[in-house]
């Protein structure tokens, strides 16, 4: 059975290699890694053919395409019986792909999604700190779920899905080949929104029966200050403005138009743009999607920005409002809306300070869960990361299946590792040889 990973990039060679060393560190001869470069300007070929890995796959767009495109572009190129695609600044754990493996075909699942660790890429323009990785023993060596996906697809209409939910993922997810093909016959593209990931997220409902989500971590979702969607979120000079309009210049070279085209001020937008299209795409706009309480979220986010982002936001919620059975409903609520009072723009102000100030933690060690800053270490990249979890969990044996029986001595284990980790961070000691790589 052969597995796909498909990473669509552009231009940010220096965190692609970190992803490719992660990949290339898989063990696995039915493993195919497709790049597909979105005609970038730096030196990212280079990068990919420095691996020497027949199992890495080159393209090259020829001309710049929308960052939907890319996506469209990488995943038609896949062969696998299974599809997994990663941002360019992400990492998978290579002491862990034994056990993705072995639930892929065991179980031949439509969908196989997991609990990825979350990473932010240090730097100096970033408040937050970064550098960091943490691991929770309730999200490790857990069960495995069977979750139909009528369960999923009804928490997404009534709008009660968190983000911590279950849902059919191909980013950072793994989808079968009959459900990418499915989605392809019904609109003639894989990805029919600028949105890929959420969009699949609620498109993919319509094909694949159930999903199968272990709670264990299978890769590193990571943010760096090139990340689209870092820019999209902080938009005030956190994050790399350029990539976040690049992006919205590019919409315009695309033939797929979302319900709300154009750039747009708060995240929970793109979430509603990419909902709305699937309704569009693949549900035939059946979905009685509960866009009251959509719009209000997205009201409130807009609540906190400048007046010129909140008047840009209040004008895409209007576009698509006029479209939507709840028109006049939806119009007021718009309308009504107004900025944060001065109280609780305050207070929002102080929880963010708090915040970023335990961002600025250090190593930490609680009773279930430790958090170990790299940068003591000179650690920094995703590839770091991935070797500090895989030495805290140790490597998965093929056909193994901690699920199949709970052991309390596997993250007692990890734990056990991992705290040793954050002391020697603590005391800037030398890190374990197996974090430093080659």
């Amino acid at each position: 059975m052969r597995i796909s990973i498909a990473i669509p990039t552009r231009e940010r060679a220096i965190y692609l290699k970190s992803l490719l060393a992660t990949c290339s560190a898989i063990r696995d001869d039915d493993l195919e890694i497709i790049v597909s470069d979105n005609a970038s300007e730096d030196n990212t070929r280079e990068v990919v053919e420095s691996f020497g890995d027949s199992r890495i796959r080159y393209l090259n767009t020829g001309r710049r395409l929308s960052m939907r495109q890319n996506f469209e572009n990488v995943i038609n190129a896949t062969t696998g019986d299974y599809v997994i695609m990663s941002g360019d600044d992400d990492g998978f754990l290579p002491g862990q792909w034994a056990y993705l493996r072995t639930l892929l075909e065991q179980e031949r699942p439509a969908c196989l999604s997991w609990r990825s660790r979350y990473y932010l890429w240090p730097d100096a323009r970033q408040p937050d700190g970064g550098g960091r990785i943490k691991l929770y023993g309730p999200h490790t060596y857990g069960p495995v779920y069977r979750v139909p996906t009528a369960k999923i697809l009804s928490s997404i209409v009534e709008a009660t899905a968190s983000g911590h939910d279950v849902a059919p993922m191909i980013y950072h997810g793994a989808a079968r080949r009959d459900v990418i093909d499915a989605m392809r016959a019904k609109t003639g593209e894989v990805f029919s929104s600028s949105i890929p990931d959420v969009y699949f997220s609620v498109a993919a409902n319509a094909f694949a029966g159930e999903v199968l989500f272990v709670e264990h971590p299978l890769s590193v979702q990571a943010i760096s200050p090139k990340s689209t969607g870092f820019s999209a979120r902080f938009s005030s000079g956190r994050g790399d403005s350029g990539a976040i309009n690049r992006f919205t210049a590019e919409l315009s070279t695309d033939t797929v138009v979302d319900p709300m085209p154009g750039k747009m001020a708060a995240i929970e937008l793109y979430y509603i743009n990419a909902i709305e299209q699937a309704n569009r795409m693949i549900f035939d706009g059946k979905l009685a999607v509960a866009y009251p309480v959509y719009f209000a979220r997205a009201l409130k986010s807009l609540s906190g920005m400048s007046e010129a982002e909140r008047e840009a936001g209040k004008a895409s919620l209007r576009g698509l409002a006029e479209t939507l059975p709840d028109r006049e409903a939806l119009l007021a609520a718009i309308e009504q809306s107004r900025p944060m009072s001065v109280a609780s723009r305050a207070l929002r102000d102080f929880d963010n300070a708090l915040k970023r100030f335990r961002r600025f933690q250090p190593s930490l060690i609680t009773a279930s869960m430790f958090q170990i800053d790299l940068k003591p270490f000179g650690l920094s990249s995703t590839a770091d990361v991935a070797r500090t979890i895989d030495y805290c969990l140790g490597a998965r044996i093929a056909g193994a299946r901690p699920d199949a029986a709970s052991d309390p001595s596997l993250w007692r284990d990890a734990f056990r590792r991992g705290r040793g980790l954050c002391y020697r961070s603590i005391l800037r000691c030398k890190p374990p040889a197996a974090l430093l790589g080659d």
